[in-house]
């Protein structure tokens, strides 16, 4: 019996006359007639070859066939060419499982690439503030990965040709033509356009043997052809790292008090420490740090604003920093409203700061935070420690105040005022009302008669103008005469809204940001203010508002008549600027400040809960993750959980890192999965069926077969000559003699003129 693993040499065909015996047939071809003599089968229906009477010469076997089937089907067969000088007679189909396993070897890199990409990108593999090996060479990392990606690409192409190859290799081993289109489809789908090509309009007319090979054959091609479109740019988004922001963990804080209690929709006098406030000095106090805000910001004022011959001057700060508990800062913002300068709140002056018991809050846990990273890292549980950047954020409500004033002058103290000028803050932009109050007036009328310096006048706004948290009142003497007076009326609008809070455990500081940028708030003045929905507005009793406004015991004067002066509003000699918009600077101002240092005795509980053990895993993210939440590290109580006020402090972390994070990378893994599933199938096919080949997978092999046909000029004249439409010819592989052709059929091959596993041809 014939080794199957030997090349068997195989008798001298030679091609018999196109006009004697034509080469395309009309009909399918009966198998069974291929064992009969040739002379007695029909000949309008096959392919007929003549084979020669004469002694027939046998050839010399072929050497190292196996080894040119590798590396052929690597592209690398130049090696084999350089040493092996004489040209020896090739085994086009091989039947030999171990080179068929070889042979598959070809798409284990790509295989292996995609399981190694699926074990980083799914584990969420974390790498640093800088790409793995020499430090400061990310461009030159960069590129490399770029190459690799670029080989990865290559490689996938070529795995793919190979399957859209190996389908045509089969059809014809059992003797069945194909489209011309078909023919080129391996070398062409690397090619987008190769979808609406020519040759692809004849594979979909084109005829297969059997209708459900020519739809699977089809959506192969197409297949294979999206994939490699995509695989070099989904290789390098799967092959480069992300460079982002990526959750680090974090904690869960909380605080010895409700919402309620933390955050009032009403805030009196209980929200104090009470009588300790009427004068300042007392750091728990609403009042604490007004003379930060009047040396660094107020008395800016009288340096910002429009003169009188219309050139602008600069403007005062707008941001400073305060201090609050525990050496922790804060930042304090105002955006003082002055035609032409303030582009961010044109209608309103807003204030904004941090509520002091989530900005503490927020401070402490991100130093515990960077204490257990660094305990992390020693142990080697994570990477966390090296980032680019670092921030640690925390969503906690914000205390917002937007204030207004209104200007009425009265040139006769004596006279009762009746009728104040107030500002609408319903209609946008904001218009003026006549609002006539018993209780104004008669403050007024106590006050107005005896005016020497600043007098101001807290009231309970609510009953008179809407969207309003409390009124205010300021009367200044006047220059005009010792009877004239200038009065302010003012509205303030506070509110609560949630906000995120950053912590820097290095500079101590906690910083607000609104839930805005700074290009949009212009336009959302009108609405948002007339919104009930956004945020939460408080009221605030004339009570509590009282302690805005405490007597500096070293001046004797009122902090508000401290701030009129400081500012250039108004002067001893009841001169000023009279600029309402500075003084809602001042009012917004005390406003915020006393908001943010509301309820002082509600503090976050930041005690660790196993301070002598791994207290540092609870800071980490969570059940083996490398992204994502923290736990609850600090002791507190299932009950006081379930009552107490709760936030998260979040931390992230800049740098690089594999990760499954965007749709982008989900699908170039999902497109990768589905090329590797294909792979799989087609090579448990080709090591179980133990055939291979390399031949006919490039645009060269196909050109010297038709070279040889038309060489010996025993081609079908309908295919080279007669009929300039080869794209509607079927074509076929077929043996005459030791030589291969490409032919040009619409039948069935004979079995002798097949092309015969480990035989060697010319």
């Amino acid at each position: 019996m014939t080794d199957r693993n030997t090349p068997k040499t195989r008798p001298q065909y030679k091609p018999v006359h196109s006009d004697e015996y034509p080469l395309d047939g009309p009909s399918d071809y009966d198998e069974s007639h291929s064992r009969t003599d040739p002379s007695a089968r029909p000949k309008n229906n096959v392919s007929v070859f003549s084979q020669s009477r004469g002694t027939q010469e046998p050839r010399a076997k072929p050497t190292g066939w196996r080894l040119k089937t590798i590396l052929k089907k690597w592209r690398i067969q130049a090696f084999q060419a350089v040493i092996q000088r004489k040209k020896n007679p090739q085994v086009p189909i091989v039947k030999d499982r171990l080179t068929a396993t070889l042979a598959a070897l070809v798409h284990l890199p790509a295989i292996a690439g995609i399981i190694t990409l699926s074990f980083y990108i799914f584990k969420n593999y974390y790498i640093g503030k800088e790409l793995e090996g020499k430090p400061n060479y990310d461009v030159e990392k960069k590129l490399g990965i770029q190459f690799a990606a670029k080989l990865m690409e290559m490689l996938i192409v070529l795995s793919l040709n190979a399957i859209v190859f190996s389908m045509i290799r089969h059809e014809f081993t059992i003797g069945q033509s194909v489209p011309y289109g078909a023919l080129v489809a391996g070398q062409q789908i690397s090619e987008i356009s190769f979808l609406w090509s020519e040759e692809f309009l004849s594979i979909i007319k084109g005829k297969f043997s059997r209708t459900w090979k020519k739809i699977g054959f089809i959506i192969t091609v197409f297949v294979c052809t999206i994939m490699a479109l995509g695989a070099s740019s989904l290789s390098a988004v799967a092959m480069m790292p992300q460079e982002g922001d990526w959750r680090a963990g974090g904690s869960f804080v909380y605080f010895n008090g409700t919402r309620e209690e933390m955050f009032p929709t009403n805030l009196t006098d209980e929200n104090t420490i009470g009588s300790a406030c009427e004068v300042t000095g007392n750091e728990l106090c609403p009042s604490w740090q007004w003379d930060v805000i009047n040396s660094q910001l107020i008395s800016k004022l009288r340096l910002s604003g429009q003169v009188d011959n219309g050139l602008f001057v600069r403007r005062a700060p707008k941001e400073i920093l305060l201090a609050g508990l525990s050496s922790t800062l804060v930042n304090f913002v105002v955006d003082i409203r002055e035609k032409w300068i303030n582009l961010n709140s044109p209608n309103h002056t807003v204030a904004r700061m941090p509520h002091l018991g989530p900005a503490e809050a927020c401070v402490t846990t991100s130093l515990h935070w960077e204490q257990a990273v660094g305990d992390s890292a020693k142990r080697g549980q994570t990477r966390l420690d090296s980032y680019q950047k670092l921030s640690h954020k925390l969503n906690a409500p914000m205390p917002m105040t937007n204030t207004r004033c209104e200007l009425t002058s009265v040139s006769n103290t004596t006279v009762k005022a009746k009728t104040v000028l107030f500002p609408d803050f319903v209609t946008f932009p904001p218009t003026t009302l006549n609002v006539t109050n018993d209780v104004v007036s008669d403050w007024l009328s106590d006050v107005l008669p005896s005016l020497k310096k600043p007098e101001v006048f807290w009231f309970d706004s609510a009953p008179i103008i809407a969207h309003t948290s409390v009124g205010v009142v300021v009367a200044v003497p006047s220059n005009r005469s010792s009877e004239a007076a200038d009065i302010y009326g003012c509205m303030i609008d506070a509110r609560w809204v949630m906000t995120d809070l950053s912590g820097d455990a290095v500079g101590m500081v906690s910083k607000g940001y609104p839930p805005f940028s700074d290009p949009i708030p212009t336009s959302l003045g009108g609405s948002w203010i007339g919104n009930q929905g956004y945020g939460q507005r408080v009221y605030l009793s004339p009570s509590f508002a009282k302690y805005l406004n405490p007597l500096d015991s070293n001046t004797n004067r009122t902090i508000i008549h401290e701030m009129l002066l400081n500012s250039g509003v108004w002067t001893d000699d009841g001169k000023g600027s009279k600029s309402p918009a500075h003084l809602e600077a001042i009012l917004g101002a005390l406003a915020a400040n006393g908001l943010g240092r509301s309820t002082p005795n509600v503090t976050a509980i930041t005690t660790l809960a196993d301070p002598d053990g791994e207290w540092w895993k609870s800071f980490m993210p969570q059940n083996g993750k490398v992204f994502g939440p923290g736990g609850s590290p600090y002791s507190v109580s299932e009950e006081d959980k379930a009552r107490y006020f709760k936030t998260e402090m979040e931390t992230w972390v800049t740098g690089f890192a594999f990760a499954d994070n965007s749709l982008t990378m989900r699908g170039a893994m999902a497109v990768f999965y589905v090329y590797a599933l294909l792979v799989i199938l087609y090579s448990l096919w080709s090591i179980w069926s133990g055939i291979t080949s390399s031949s006919w997978e490039s645009a060269s092999d196909i050109l010297a077969l038709t070279l040889a046909e038309r060489s010996t000029g025993s081609g079908s004249g309908d295919a080279y000559g007669q009929d300039p439409d080869i794209m509607s010819q079927n074509f076929c592989v077929s043996t005459d003699g030791s030589t291969l052709r490409l032919r040009a059929t619409k039948s069935l091959v004979p079995i002798e003129n097949r092309v015969k596993p480990n035989e060697a041809y010319d």
